[in-house]
């Protein structure tokens, strides 16, 4: 709940109904209708999903497994709950969703020792995957404009994604 810095939070102390908000759930309009105001499809993350939305031509997201290294600096979004949940392939798959994307890159390693994975990869996104080694692929992550970590415990199953445009 937000209240202007002239109402009073304590208990007993109703605030005017235009200054009552909620983040999810319902809310009191000035005509003091209830409506609901929680998201109900595509990114539920209220982070993810604004990052992507704020995602210009060419910025970069990175979707990256448990032990991917994130540079000082970089916006981080943790949604690791424990071993492999969510995997890399759930949030990639829901990312794919909402974001055109015009170019990405894996680490070389990843087909070497996970080929399943990467086909699996390669075949979701429907466009070329491009293939660095894991230090160029690391590297890249210290311009990235957010680093999504995923429960994903497979070595290598990260992914640099390139916003294209939808036009």
């Amino acid at each position: 709940m937000l209240l202007n810095s002239n109402q009073n939070s304590s208990f007993g102390i109703q605030p005017k109904r235009e200054h009552f908000y909620i983040r999810c759930g319902n809310v009191s309009t000035l005509l003091g209708e209830r409506r609901e105001i929680m998201k109900r499809s595509g990114i539920l993350h209220g982070k993810l999903s604004q990052v992507i939305a704020e995602l210009g031509h060419g910025q970069t997201i990175v979707i990256a497994d448990y032990g991917l290294p994130v540079p000082k600096g970089i916006p981080f979004i943790d949604l690791a709950v424990r071993k492999n949940v969510p995997s890399m392939t759930s949030v990639l798959e829901t990312v794919l969703h909402e974001l055109r994307v015009e170019k990405a890159v894996v680490a070389t390693e990843l087909e070497a020792t996970n080929p399943g994975l990467h086909k699996e990869i390669c075949s979701m996104l429907g466009i070329n995957v491009e293939q660095v080694s894991h230090d160029d692929l690391k590297a890249m992550t210290e311009t990235a404009s957010v680093i999504v970590r995923t429960g994903e415990w497979t070595s290598y199953a990260n992914i640099v994604l390139f916003a294209g445009v939808v036009f």
